[in-house]
């Protein structure tokens, strides 16, 4: 367990216990003449493949800064389950697009909802990138710089959260706040590239582990990047462009 990074999330998949999925391996076949079930696996999908990136996110960089090659390994495999998850949202979307009598709005919905399991999906692929350099950075001398990234990371982490509630309560007053991209995290980037730089005038042969440090940090303000774009694609069913089908109406208005 990272004592830099916080609590290590577990490493097997999320089971979600309130709902029955519609359709593939995550539960029951679908149920004929209900549209909105169908809605609603969609979003529980998207909602399992969040959980499933919160963790590789906080585990990448838990396997990175403790040169854990257990920890690394396992998010790098974790990306099979997220793109067998795409694979089986994109069908369950296909269904409700094709449906005769969908949910009112159920179409447009269906298709913001993929596309954010897509950006979520490439979350996960950043995660495993993170975890490929922690394995190579493993064996290379050890450098305080990657304090920086367990910053960096927790910050990261608590994004995906934050945009997850968002989701999963329709929560339009926490996606905008979501959607506005945040300085912190450049400041945090910025502080570790001064650490970085301090490293090399010290010690030059630590270039090469400063520039994949570099490149962690990178990944992970793509991370957060789209974070913003989960962020948004939620606002898109604020009333506006697309309708969030159960929605409120004074959630909807923000008011």
């Amino acid at each position: 367990m990272s004592g830099r990074v916080g609590t290590l999330p577990s490493s097997g998949a999320y089971h979600p216990a309130r709902r029955r999925m519609p359709v593939g391996r995550a539960g029951s076949g679908p149920i004929a003449g209900a549209p909105d079930r169908e809605l609603d696996g969609i979003r529980h999908v998207v909602l399992v493949m969040g959980r499933e990136v919160d963790r590789a996110v906080t585990r990448s960089v838990c396997g990175l800064v403790d040169r854990d090659l257990e920890v690394c390994d396992g998010v790098i495999a974790q990306t099979t389950r997220l793109r067998a998850l795409q694979r089986e949202l994109r069908q369950l979307c296909l269904t409700a697009v094709l449906d005769p009598e969908p949910a009112p709005g159920g179409r447009r919905e269906a298709v913001v909802l993929l596309h954010m399991a897509a950006e979520l999906e490439r979350i996960g692929d950043h995660c495993a990138e993170i975890a490929r350099i922690g394995r190579e950075l493993a064996g290379l001398p050890e450098s305080g710089a990657d304090h920086g990234l367990a910053r960096m990371a927790e910050h990261c982490s608590e994004e995906v959260r934050q945009v997850l509630v968002a989701v999963e309560q329709r929560d339009l007053r926490r996606a905008r706040a979501r959607a506005v991209r945040d300085d912190r995290l450049e400041h945090l980037c910025r502080r570790l590239v001064e650490e970085l730089a301090e490293g090399i005038d010290a010690e030059p042969g630590a270039a090469r582990r400063a520039a994949r440090v570099l490149a962690v940090a990178r990944l992970l303000e793509r991370i957060a990047d789209r974070v913003v774009t989960v962020a948004e694609d939620l606002l898109l069913v604020d009333g506006g462009a697309v309708e969030l089908t159960g929605l409120p109406a004074d959630a909807a208005t923000g008011r």
